[in-house]
């Protein structure tokens, strides 16, 4: 997993962490393989607007869950951890020194969360439809990011979210990116996750009044540390001569 002298993090795929691959080209940049074929990939249907036949479209494809672990080492103070996938921020955790969490997915409103999921690119609605220019060359990568976090004060409060806005890049912003030399995956949002499970998009929340209760708020700092990883499809990793290594899903 890509770390530093305070923290590191790797990605899970069925509660197994995928192994971490060097670019052919700069072995600084670190790789996984968004994998497609495993025992939690499920066939997802959707239905969307395609600019190429105008006219809306049914397609099934594989999307397969996965999870951002996030460690912090000896020594590393009191710090918030900002999670950046596709060039967005999707979640943060708080880390004390020695300290393991898991990011299960988008942020959500109401504190739950929505799984991270490898996916094809969807259809581009229109000409228009396009990721900012600022984000295309963060596209197919997970990013952490550490600030350090001092303590300010106690007070009584409420514990507020926010969801995060997310568009999955298409198709066209991936053939900019690529300039069709190679394939991509992208990330797009999953089924709701509430107590650590995936459960019915539909279901909601119980309507309940935030309670007031005692918190501790910290001043966050600059940056102070950036990992990241890219995540690329099998073929492509195979293409460019990675000898892939697979969990053991049997265990």
């Amino acid at each position: 997993m890509p770390a530093n002298s305070k923290f590191g993090f790797s990605i899970l795929v069925g509660g197994k962490e995928l192994a971490e691959y060097s670019h052919p080209e700069d072995s600084t940049r670190g790789m996984v393989e968004s994998i497609l074929v495993s025992p939690v990939t499920y066939w997802l249907n959707v239905r969307e607007y395609s600019s190429y036949s105008e006219e809306m479209e049914e397609q099934k494809w594989p999307v397969t869950p996965y999870q951002i672990m996030i460690s912090s080492k000896a020594g590393c103070p009191y710090s918030v951890f900002k999670v950046f996938v596709d060039g967005v921020k999707v979640n943060e955790v708080w880390l004390r020194d020695r300290e393991t969490k898991v990011v299960e997915g988008f942020a959500e409103q109401d504190g739950s969360s929505r799984e991270f999921l490898f996916s094809l690119p969807r259809f581009a609605e229109n000409e228009k439809d396009r990721v900012e220019s600022g984000r295309s060359s963060r596209v197919g990568k997970i990013e952490v990011n550490r600030h350090d976090a001092t303590f300010a004060h106690k007070a009584m409060g409420v514990h507020r979210y926010t969801a995060v806005d997310f568009v999955q890049a298409n198709k066209k912003d991936v053939t900019d990116i690529t300039k069709l030399s190679y394939t991509m995956t992208t990330t797009r949002q999953g089924k709701l996750i509430r107590n650590g499970k995936p459960c019915d998009t539909s279901s909601s929340a119980e309507d309940t009044k935030p309670e007031m209760k005692m918190f501790s708020y910290y001043n966050i700092g600059n940056e102070v540390g950036k990992l990241q990883l890219e995540y690329h499809m099998t073929h492509t990793l195979i293409d460019w001569g990675i000898q892939l290594v697979r969990p053991d899903w049997s265990t």
